[in-house]
């Protein structure tokens, strides 16, 4: 709600920031020397690329009647036309317009996210190598590990990959190394989770959106989000040094949280 509600007021104060972008890049002493890597298109593309994921566009679910509405009123900025609106009168209906949007984009996701959630596990029920616990969590052992296992107050080093159930990864420590984080301060599918492997043990968590981040989701999850977890359990334990084994320490947020 809040990132939508900004989106307005944000987006205006980024555009003017635009200027500031030679103080903040150490560019080359002779510019042009070299073929450009990218031409100015690929670069302009690539600018407003960056402008909606900073934005979230498209958790707005815009159609391109809208996106044509939008870079309009870029347009019409740039050539120096006035506003369409009385932008301090038009504020508030700006905010009211994201926040009714976001409750109808919402109340469907919640709707489809809750269907779908219900006949995937029906999906797990009978499967060989798929247990459950009775808290909801589904899980696939796929290597025990060692005898050291973790338990709820531990910290422990981990590999992942998450996955939404369209197959779409939306959170991994491919490109960011391990991670270090505490039990007690991530979501309860993990909490339960994990302990059930040993160090050196991979294991598949099937998390139903209750042990996730329930019915609110958080900036790229949808609300209501069956999330789908490969997690391999390096270690029980911070490392002496974090930094130096390449292990980033998880610092959570209040987003982190689901009450």
């Amino acid at each position: 709600m809040k990132k939508l509600l900004a989106f307005a007021t944000v987006f205006a104060v980024t555009l003017s920031s635009f200027g500031q972008l030679a103080d903040m890049i150490d560019l080359p002493e002779e510019m042009g020397a070299e073929e450009p890597k990218y031409t100015d298109e690929e670069l302009l593309r690539s600018w407003g690329w960056l402008l909606a994921e900073r934005f979230n566009l498209k958790d707005l679910e815009l159609n391109r009647t809208e996106m044509d509405w939008i870079s309009a009123g870029l347009l019409s900025h740039v050539e120096g036309e006035e506003a369409p609106t009385n932008l301090r009168d038009s504020q508030f209906a700006m905010q009211e317009y994201f926040a009714k949007r976001e409750v109808t984009i919402r109340s469907r996701q919640l709707v489809e996210n809750r269907r779908k959630e219900e006949e995937f596990f029906d999906t797990l029920f009978g499967l060989p190598d798929v247990q459950s616990l009775g808290t909801g969590l589904f899980y696939q052992i796929l290597e025990a590990g060692s005898d050291v296992r973790p338990d709820a107050s531990d910290t422990v080093v981990v590999r992942y990959e998450g996955r939404f159930l369209d197959n779409t990864v939306f959170d991994s420590t491919e490109d960011k190394g391990p991670a270090a984080l505490k039990l007690r301060e991530v979501i309860d599918g993990w909490t339960q989770g994990i302990p059930l492997i040993g160090e050196g043990g991979k294991i598949k968590l099937f998390v139903p959106s209750k042990l996730g981040y329930g019915d609110e989701g958080r900036p790229g999850v949808p609300p209501a989000s069956t999330l789908v977890f490969e997690i391999e359990l390096l270690k029980v334990g911070l490392p002496e040094d974090p930094a130096a084994e390449g292990v980033n320490v998880f610092e959570p947020s209040e987003e982190d949280f689901v009450e």
